[in-house]
């Protein structure tokens, strides 16, 4: 192995870490309606680690984003996070395979992130399956429970705390 390709496993090694300490791999629902988004992001105050994981995601030609947004400090300070995100099944199921043998941590919740998002962009359901709700309970570590309208077979997935997607 080469100098240049033990360097980016040394990076890709450290953002393994960063993502496993400071990421957060899940799925988010739309604002609108039923539909659940996979989503990776990175959360941090540092610009020069938000710079290092940037740089590693343009370097491997890895889809993403970047948003700044304001918060209060614990004393009640303002201050800035700045976040890093590649969201949706496109980018997931093309940054999760670069990323996933790198992961200690979150690696089976990414597992199962990229299984769903194949499974859903290779299918086309409109519904959501049996397999949809297992693998979405996995990834969010929350279980759902599914109810399913007669008339139109839209699925409306309820969370185990009671608030619950409106079709």
């Amino acid at each position: 192995m080469g100098n240049q390709q033990r360097r980016l496993e040394d990076r890709l090694n450290w953002l393994g870490g960063i993502i496993d300490g400071e990421g957060m791999v899940t799925v988010k629902k739309r604002q609108v309606g039923t539909a659940w988004v996979p989503c990776v992001s990175i959360t941090n105050t540092d610009n020069v680690i938000i710079s290092e994981v940037v740089e590693i995601f343009n370097l491997l030609d890895l889809p993403h984003y970047v948003q700044r947004k304001a918060y209060k400090t614990s004393s009640g300070r303002d201050g800035i996070k700045i976040e890093v995100i590649f969201q949706g099944f496109k980018r997931c199921i093309k940054a999760l395979p670069v990323i996933i043998p790198f992961l200690v941590g979150k690696k089976k919740t990414a597992e199962y992130l990229l299984e769903w998002c194949r499974h859903r962009l290779g299918s086309r359901p409109r519904d959501y399956t049996d397999k949809d709700i297992r693998l979405l309970s996995l990834i969010r570590k929350t279980p759902l429970r599914t109810l399913t309208d007669c008339t139109q077979r839209r699925l409306i997935a309820y969370d185990t705390v009671g608030s619950h997607a409106k079709s």
